[in-house]
């Protein structure tokens, strides 16, 4: 699905910085996997590089064989409408209700009013939240901000997933209900990558592990845990 050759990113400046150095990784169809590492070892920079935000200074990133440094312009909006991307701050609408959020969400990428007006319920029910489609964010614990966020993320049915640290502001109870709801994303065939510093979690999950130090791909591993 997603391959990485050899990929390194400079950052340009007064001192340049290393974020990946010939990093070779493979994310196949279907996986479920967890990015981790300290803090500036290179997982945002990785996952900025899957939805093109970012292209390599050097290598190259292959999505279904085709180049993403040498996708045009145009194209970008559509190969991102297959990636949805859940924050670790949730990043929603204040001022929209949570029907409204996930709406907005499924306009973005040109559904029909019919298609929203048949998608979102479903997704809502899907996170439990269907009973809180009139209200506000700010009304919502965080549990139920970061199911609206996961909500918004799989509108468009995406085939991946990527999630940055989508349990570092909530409770362990909470957190573990959140990584559920990846699990069960997960099961329904869509890929799932979630960079975090839940420790605890990765432990008791035991996915594949990737983790980054130093811009490096240090350790692989099925069946991981956070630590080596």
């Amino acid at each position: 699905m997603i391959q990485f050759f050899n990929v390194s990113k400079i950052y340009a400046g007064e001192v340049k910085v290393t974020a990946l150095d010939e990093v070779n990784l493979e994310i196949r169809k279907g996986e479920f996997i967890f990015l981790v590492g300290p803090s500036g070892a290179g997982k945002s920079t990785l996952t900025k590089l899957i939805i093109r935000e970012e292209i390599p200074t050097a290598g190259q990133v292959m999505v279904e064989g085709k180049s993403l440094a040498r996708m045009k312009q145009w194209e970008i909006p559509y190969y991102r409408r297959n990636i949805g991307f859940v924050f670790q701050d949730f990043r929603l609408l204040m001022t929209r209700t949570v029907y409204e959020n996930v709406a907005f969400a499924a306009e973005s990428v040109e559904m029909t009013r019919t298609q929203i007006r048949q998608r979102v319920p479903m997704i809502l029910e899907m996170l439990e939240i269907g009973d809180k489609r009139n209200a506000f964010p700010y009304q919502l614990s965080g549990g139920q901000q970061q199911r609206l966020g996961i909500a918004r993320a799989m509108v468009n049915n995406p085939t991946m997933i990527i999630a940055d640290e989508p349990t570092g502001n909530l409770d362990p109870d909470t957190s573990g209900e959140i990584m559920q709801i990846f699990q069960a994303i997960n099961r329904r065939g869509t890929t799932v990558l979630i960079a975090t510093h839940d420790k605890d979690m990765v432990d008791k999950m035991r996915r594949r592990v990737v983790a980054l130090r130093g811009g490096y791909v240090v350790r692989d591993q099925q069946n991981g845990g956070y630590g080596a």
